[in-house]
């Protein structure tokens, strides 16, 4: 299975409630999770025991390095996912409120 897609690092805070735009709240947790749909689909793909290679581009960053760290510790081939000195890794924003409601 070839999976061409988005690599993702995801930064999600909890605070007691969602943000109105332009508001500032105080946020109780931070968490950086490894994301973006395609790398979430190979991983998914790699554990449910099929041969999976990744095609995407990461930043030559810390971010990056994370993102390919768990292509490789879940057995998906990530040879053709390209670290570019020139670009962030892409990131997306999740606010949470105490429910867990995005």
């Amino acid at each position: 299975m070839i999976v061409v897609g988005s690599l993702n690092m995801d930064l999600v805070t909890r605070a007691l409630r969602i943000s109105q735009p332009g508001e500032t709240i105080i946020g109780s947790d931070f968490h950086t999770l490894r994301g973006g749909k395609g790398a979430n689909h190979a991983v998914a793909a790699a554990r449910l025991g099929s041969q999976v290679s990744m095609i995407g581009r990461v930043g030559d960053d810390s971010f990056g390095s994370q993102l390919l760290d768990n292509l490789a510790a879940a057995g998906v081939d990530h040879v053709l996912v390209i670290s570019d000195p020139e670009a962030a890794t892409g990131v997306a924003f999740l606010e949470m409120d105490v429910q867990g409601c995005t």
